[in-house]
């Protein structure tokens, strides 16, 4: 549990400029609604199974 807590604080601020940089092209106009969460289920998929990769890894090191 602490090494995931720990994975989730050092993506924070990834995960935190990949929601803003979404908001800002949903209010621009570049992407709609369906897109957005699209994009958002992807990008929460792909980062999961990178930090369950890492999580593996600390893990095995342990």
């Amino acid at each position: 549990m602490e090494i995931w807590t720990e994975l989730n604080k050092e993506d924070g601020p990834l995960i935190a400029q990949f929601g803003l940089d979404q908001q800002k092209r949903r209010e621009e106009g570049k992407i709609n609604a369906q897109q957005h969460l699209a994009e958002n289920m992807a990008f929460i998929k792909q980062s999961t199974e990178k930090r369950m990769e890492r999580l593996k890894e600390r893990m095995a090191k342990e």
